[in-house]
């Protein structure tokens, strides 16, 4: 189990409704982003660690969060998604930044970048895990499997 983002390279002026979910007109098709070596050139620019030994499924250890990021085996790439594990949200945000792309969570369907708490998706994830897992009998299969034993 993971908190996941969908990275999209758009305008920065993607809007929310009022209960923050991201708003896409019913024609949206995401527009492609960039060949797979520049992605990954842009993504290590970032984070020079990243692991490309798969090249569409890149991994990065931080301090913070261990972090994969897929992308579409086939050109053309239209979005990056994020499977986050730890306490990611600054790793998240800062390549968010740094890249000018924009990243929809998952878990609250909103716009990183237009929230002011983009941390509420990962919590609510972390939330989850931990009922599942403590919820179990005494070490359950997701307390063994997510260490939580």
């Amino acid at each position: 189990m993971s908190w996941d983002i969908i990275l999209f390279d758009l305008p920065d002026h993607m809007i929310q409704s009022e209960n923050g979910l991201a708003v896409f007109d019913d024609d949206f098709d995401p527009p492609n982003m960039q060949p797979l070596d520049q992605l990954q050139s842009r993504i290590s620019t970032v984070f020079p660690d990243t692991d490309w030994s798969d090249p569409v499924w890149g991994r990065l250890e931080t301090d913070a969060a261990s972090i994969e990021l897929n992308m579409d085996e086939t050109a053309p790439h239209t979005i990056i998604t994020l499977h986050v594990r730890g306490h990611g949200t600054e790793d998240v945000m800062t390549l968010i930044s740094r890249t000018d792309w924009r990243g929809l969570g998952l878990s609250t369907g909103g716009w990183l970048h237009l929230t002011d708490d983009p941390d509420k998706g990962r919590r609510s994830y972390q939330a989850l895990l931990d009922t599942v897992t403590l919820a179990q009998p005494k070490p359950g299969i997701f307390a063994r499997v997510f260490g939580k034993t």
